[in-house]
């Protein structure tokens, strides 16, 4: 019988983590330069080498410290290496590991403007959306292809994405929501994308959630991932109701409920409900 390979996360003593893991990547395109291959697979490369480290379920299970993490952006070639959309999607993991102080710095290195700055951050943010149960799946596709992300409660980006949200016009808030939506079909990481703005947009002001929600139900109905912002909103509807949170109330946005193509979803039943 063939033995089952270790899949665990290699343990990194404290202290050696800058070396190992740094001196690790720096050799990733080195040898992809002597093997001819495509910057595509290089970057998929680096990106796999770091996965498990910047992925744990709990903070206990963290091995890379915020110093070795800040140090990968003074690699040489690494912020050529990266587009605006992975950028975002490695201040997220950055903001969520780490929070602000450490990664701010880099997110005002790296775009215009903190508003297309947060555009990037929601495009390629994974385990931003936080469940207190596992999800329970009726449909088998989505049973089977949930698994976008890991379990995760490290969640240290909601005071920086929240503080930042503040601080917006409602203008420069709906702004930023409509160009998530219609930048998402090209540039998307996350399956739970339409979750985290119900809960960063919706219902973070109830003196908007109204206009919110009716923006972003237009703004859906008119994106090739309709389907999938219906099932990622109503999880988030879902998880909010299991806290036991008050409920907005949605008047306009009720006219929209023709626009939703899943009416099986709670989000459909939200605007339905008597």
């Amino acid at each position: 019988m063939s033995s089952v390979p270790d899949l665990s996360v290699p343990n990194i003593r404290a202290g050696e983590e800058n070396s190992l893991i740094l001196d690790g990547v720096k050799k990733i395109p080195e040898t992809c330069a002597k093997q001819g291959v495509s910057s595509l697979l290089e970057k998929a490369c680096v990106k796999g080498a770091l996965h498990l480290y910047l992925r744990p379920s709990h903070f206990a299970q963290l091995q890379v410290s915020s110093h070795t993490f800040l140090a990968l952006f003074e690699l040489p070639g690494w912020m050529e290496m990266w587009s605006p959309v992975e950028f975002g999607s490695w201040y997220a993991i950055g903001l969520s590991l780490y929070g602000i102080k450490d990664v701010e710095t880099l997110i005002h290195r790296s775009f215009k403007n903190i508003h297309e700055g947060l555009v990037r951050l929601f495009l390629g943010a994974h385990n931003w959306f936080h469940e207190t149960e596992n999800r329970k799946e009726e449909d088998d596709d989505e049973a089977n292809s949930r698994h976008c992300c890991e379990w995760m409660t490290i969640g240290f980006e909601s005071e920086w994405v929240s503080e930042r949200m503040a601080l917006f016009s409602r203008d420069d808030r709906i702004w930023i929501l409509q160009q998530v939506i219609r930048r998402a079909p090209e540039f998307q990481s996350c399956k739970d994308l339409g979750a985290n703005l119900f809960n960063y947009f919706v219902v973070r002001d109830f003196a908007e959630a109204d206009v919110m929600l009716s923006i972003l139900i237009d703004e859906i109905s008119y994106s090739r991932l309709q389907y999938l912002f219906e099932y990622a909103i109503s999880i988030a509807i879902d998880e909010y109701r299991r806290q036991n949170k008050p409920r907005p109330e949605f008047e306009a946005a009720r006219g929209l409920s023709h626009k939703l193509m899943r009416k099986e979803m709670n989000l459909y039943a939200l605007l339905n409900d008597g």
